[in-house]
């Protein structure tokens, strides 16, 4: 549900995640591609917003059943290069959705394990990054977003995301050489 993305997006507070985990020294993502790459869109569109976030998710018309079991936060329990203090993130997840009213359980995993789980899609939420092999925005977008990478066990689309018009699109931008295309 699209709603329900960009509820938890905006639930997230990046600006603490940038200050405690990285000490102020990175900035947070506005778009899945770094800003090296020559299509990176600067901004974030969703900004830490409690209030917005609660608004729409009220507009899905969800609601977790009374009794329902916590979501299940996929966390490594060791420090990536991208990600120093996995557990820290976490809890800053975790806390922000519990203000949207959406208990959460972390699972913490080994990397080993956690790559497996995350893979085979065990999980609600993970925590998860890519470094980009190469400049071409494809590497990441196609990598992360395309259905072909969702079969459980291998995939590395892990929110298992399936858009028949992304998938077009991503085929697409794979054909060609034009950046401005």
């Amino acid at each position: 549900n699209r709603d329900v993305r960009r509820a938890v997006n905006h639930a997230i507070n990046k600006q603490a995640i940038v200050k405690l985990v990285y000490q102020g020294l990175a900035r947070a993502a506005g778009s899945p591609l770094p800003p090296s790459f020559f299509s990176h869109l600067p901004g974030d569109p969703y900004p830490q917003s409690p209030a917005k976030a609660l608004e729409l998710f009220a507009t899905t018309g969800i609601k977790r059943p009374a009794g329902a079991p916590p979501l299940k936060l996929y966390v490594m329990s060791s420090p990536r290069a991208y990600m120093p203090s996995p557990l820290t993130v976490a809890r800053i997840i975790q806390h922000n959705l519990a203000d949207m009213g959406l208990e959460v359980e972390l699972v913490v995993n080994e990397f080993d394990a956690h790559l497996k789980a995350v893979r085979r899609g065990d999980h609600d939420l993970c925590l998860l990054g890519w470094n980009a092999d190469n400049g071409d925005p494809d590497n990441v977008l196609f990598t992360l977003f395309d259905p072909t990478h969702t079969e459980e066990g291998s995939a590395r689309n892990v929110a298992f995301y399936r858009s028949p018009e992304l998938h077009g699109l991503l085929q697409w931008a794979q054909e060609s050489q034009d950046r401005k295309e």
